[in-house]
C-alpha cells in the first residue's frame, strides 16, 4: 500500500475450519485494507499541506509577518535564523522534463524520496519541495562565508549522490545568497540560474 507491503498473518489451528472462521478472516482483511487506505490518505493530505506551506514561503504567498511566522512554525523554521535556498536538479533529459511513463514516474519518486530521507538525516533543519525536475530546499545557514556553506553543501550532497546513483542521476546544484525567511522568494529565483554541476569521482 503506497509502496509498503502489509501482511495479514493467519495461524493454523488443529481444529476444523468452519464458515464463521472464513468470515472472520474476510472481516480482518477488509479492516486491514480500510485502515491502510485511511493511513495513506491522511499521509498524502499532510504531505499536500506541507507542500502548500513551502510553496507559500518560496513564492511569498502570505499577508504579513504573522502569517509567515505561522508557516515557519509548521515547518519548524524560525524568523530569527538565516537560510539559503538550495536547488538540486537531480535528473536530466526526458525524466527531468516531466514527460515520464507511469513506471518512470514511480522510479523517479522512489529515488527522490530516498534522496530526501538521506538529506533530512544530515540537514534536520530544512524544508523541501519536490518538483517534476528538481528538489528545492530551504536550509538553515550558520556559516560565516559563502564558500564555507558551498563547501558544506558539496560535502553533504556528493556522498548522497554517489550512494543513490544508478547511472541516471546528475548533481546540478544552485545555491542562493544568505537571507531571512522573508527574503526567500527573492533568493529562490536565483538558484535555477546558478545551477552548476558539482564535480564528483
Amino acid at each position: 500500500m503506497d509502496g509498503h507491503t502489509i501482511f495479514l498473518a493467519i495461524r493454523e489451528a488443529q481444529t476444523f475450519v468452519e464458515m464463521i472462521d472464513y468470515m472472520a478472516i474476510e472481516n480482518a482483511a477488509s479492516t486491514l485494507q480500510f485502515e491502510s487506505i485511511k493511513q495513506v490518505a491522511l499521509s498524502r493530505e499532510k504531505e499536500s499541506h506541507i507542500n502548500d506551506v513551502v510553496d507559500h514561503i518560496l513564492n511569498g504567498k502570505y499577508k504579513n509577518t504573522e502569517e509567515l511566522n505561522e508557516n515557519a512554525l509548521i515547518l519548524k523554521l524560525s524568523l530569527d535564523k538565516k537560510y539559503r535556498v538550495v536547488t538540486w536538479q537531480h535528473f536530466q533529459g526526458k525524466v527531468a522534463s516531466g514527460k515520464r511513463s507511469f513506471q518512470e514516474h514511480t522510479d523517479y519518486m522512489a529515488c527522490t524520496t530516498g534522496l530526501i530521507h538521506a538529506i533530512s538525516s544530515i540537514w534536520p533543519k530544512n524544508a523541501y519541495r519536490i518538483f517534476s525536475n528538481r528538489i528545492t530546499l530551504i536550509v538553515e545557514d550558520n556559516f560565516t562565508t559563502d564558500q564555507s556553506f558551498k563547501d558544506y553543501v558539496q560535502e553533504t550532497l556528493k556522498p548522497i549522490y554517489e550512494n543513490h546513483n544508478k547511472g541516471d542521476l546528475v548533481l546540478r546544484v544552485g545555491i542562493s545568497d544568505q537571507g531571512q525567511l522573508s527574503d526567500i522568494p527573492k533568493l529562490a529565483k536565483t538558484t535555477v540560474a546558478r545551477r552548476a554541476t558539482i564535480k564528483h569521482d
